[in-house]
């Protein structure tokens, strides 16, 4: 029952566009750059903070909100969006996630997956790319 809540929970997050959602931080990011291509698409790193514990995620942010005590114990993930077909109101899809290795990147993954299937158009559904960061001490 928990698992299914925070999947929930997440994907209602990045479908958010309000503050602290991934919609709404999508328009402030860059595109290339870090991010890279995929397919000749530019991408952008929608970065968020998430609970160690139950994988909820608590908020897309930017760099100056990771000074911020409310995000104390959490850890960050990034999910690399590739921004295609721009006219398309579908005009995105996750095609790499790089987490810290817990148990929880499974189910961060899964909503990964979950979110390209709600969001994007059949003929241009991206390819998740998993990849994995590890946490360094």
């Amino acid at each position: 029952m928990l698992v299914k809540y925070t999947i929930e929970s997440n994907l209602d997050i990045m479908e958010s566009k309000e503050l602290g959602g991934m919609v709404h931080r999508i328009g402030f990011e860059s595109m290339g750059g870090n991010a890279g291509n995929y397919l000749d698409q530019c991408c952008s790193a929608m970065n968020f903070r998430y609970d160690p514990g139950s994988g909820r995620i608590i908020h897309f942010e930017n760099y100056t909100d990771r000074k911020s005590k409310k995000f104390d114990g959490t850890l960050q993930g990034s999910f690399i969006m590739s921004m295609q077909n721009l006219n398309s109101s579908r005009n995105h899809g996750i095609v790499s996630v790089y987490l810290y290795e817990d148990i929880c990147s499974k189910l961060l993954v899964s909503c990964a997956r979950i979110y390209n299937l709600l969001n994007s158009d059949d003929g241009d559904r991206p390819k998740l790319i998993v990849e994995n960061r590890l946490k360094i001490r």
